[in-house]
């Protein structure tokens, strides 16, 4: 329990559960809505530490749109057996990372981290290195990431295009609803992307 949940962003609230942890482990937004496949694929991938990237294209006008991932590849359809790293995740669209080539993030991370028995040990100390940051209350999950890349940690990307969504706001509300509704009941038809609509 984060006491100080109104102050803090969302490392303060990992760091409450962290010495908790102590096998195999995912870490996620708590907003997010997501085909079950996808945190299949995640808690079966053996890399100390991996996350799901998607690499749909973005809607430039939702503003509430964040996490852009810089990958060591982008999404293809030759990737299969190429392992992809994570370079960073920028919070904001407008603040791109240094020694980045053409500016452009191949996708987003959706809040999913899985990290391994032995990650975790990494993990820890990496968090209680932060924590020693002044500025440690208004740090979020990019920042760990980012910090976990800098501290040596290979990070592998599991792409997805669609299939989840986050919930930020009542119009994302409205759409998680269609999404949940929309979802196959398991030996039906196989998954689909949720489809939008105008009207």
């Amino acid at each position: 329990m984060n006491e100080r949940y109104a102050q803090t962003d969302e490392l303060a609230s990992l760091a409450c559960a962290i010495e908790k942890l102590e096998s195999d482990t995912v870490i996620s937004y708590g907003d997010l809505l997501f085909r079950s496949y996808v945190l299949r694929d995640l808690v079966e991938n053996k890399a100390d530490f991996s996350v799901v990237v998607d690499s749909s294209p973005t809607d430039a006008s939702n503003r509430t749109v964040r996490d852009f991932a810089y990958c060591s590849r982008g999404d293809d359809r030759g990737l299969f057996g190429t392992q992809v790293l994570l370079k960073r995740v920028v919070s904001r669209a407008d603040t791109r990372p240094e020694g980045t080539v053409d500016g452009e993030p191949q996708g987003r991370w959706i809040g999913m981290l899985n990290v391994s028995r032995q990650g975790l040990v990494k993990l820890k100390t990496v968090l209680g290195a932060l924590r020693a940051r002044p500025d440690f209350d208004a740090l979020d999950m990019p920042a760990l990431l980012n910090a976990l890349i800098a501290a040596g940690a290979a990070i592998e990307v599991l792409y997805v295009h669609g299939h989840w969504r986050g919930v930020n706001d009542l119009e994302d509300f409205r759409r998680a609803v269609d999404f949940a509704h929309g979802q196959t009941p398991f030996g039906s038809a196989p998954d689909t992307a949720p489809t939008e609509s105008n009207t």
